[in-house]
């Protein structure tokens, strides 16, 4: 990041921090880096030493809405914060200050503020610097894991928009071995359709309903009343008395 636009976004910030007459007065400068250090030495001029544009920051740092638990408004969160922080750096302010420490925790949400207290736990001279840094690190590694995993799911979808559910099943199962299985899913796909066709003729229907007539004991098809082998029906049925 060149120098002239890291003073650019703190003199934005610094627009954002003034209020009335100071206001009006920085706005008369065009929004570019080159007007920053222009800007600081008149307000320093015009309305007493730095201890007020001071304030104005850590006031404009309390102002501050928090951010939500969603990476681009944490993000968004943390360059407002970085911006104030490095203007109070260049008016002399101590930033490694306890105040100063929990008004940035303050503006971030749940699961970063656990990660801020596990690291700070685990490093030796902890700063508001080293914070920063962290909080810059644990936000693009969050960005590069959504990216990938948008990918992967991308992917995923184009997959299986010619899988048919059932072979899905089969593919989560490791059912289907041959490595052709478009293939193989097409077979499996025309021999339903050929089964279904079958079942919807009306000889279909005529010897499914025989089939239900087949006779328990000798496995001919006798119906209700036709029952032509009576001698082996008692011999069974006495069995079955024993």
């Amino acid at each position: 990041m060149s120098s002239l636009f890291r003073k650019k976004r703190k003199l934005q910030y610094l627009f954002g921090s003034l209020v009335g007459e100071p206001k009006e007065m920085a706005r008369q400068y065009p929004l570019e880096g080159q007007n920053y250090k222009i800007v600081l030495d008149l307000l320093e001029k015009h309305f007493g030493d730095k201890s007020n544009i001071k304030s104005a920051l850590h006031a404009s740092l309390r102002r501050m809405p928090w951010a939500s638990k969603y990476v681009p408004e944490i993000r968004h969160t943390l360059r407002k914060i970085e911006a104030i922080v490095n203007q109070l750096t260049n008016l002399g302010e101590n930033i490694n200050n306890e105040q100063l420490f929990l008004e940035v925790e303050s503006k971030m949400p749940k699961w970063v503020l656990t990660e801020i207290y596990k690291k700070k736990r685990n490093t030796i001279g902890w700063t508001l610097k080293k914070m920063l840094e962290f909080l810059d690190n644990l936000l693009k590694l969050e960005e590069d894991v959504f990216r990938a995993h948008k990918d992967l799911e991308k992917e995923k979808y184009e997959t299986q928009t010619f899988i048919k559910p059932e072979w899905q099943r089969n593919l989560k199962y490791g059912n289907i071995k041959n490595k052709n299985f478009r293939y193989n899913f097409q077979n499996q796909w025309n021999n339903n359709n050929r089964n279904m066709a079958q079942k919807s003729t009306a000889m279909y229907a005529i010897t499914e309903k025989r089939n239900f007539n087949l006779c328990i004991f000798c496995g001919g098809n006798t119906g209700r009343t036709n029952v032509t082998n009576i001698p082996m029906l008692k011999k069974d049925l006495k069995g079955l008395e024993n």
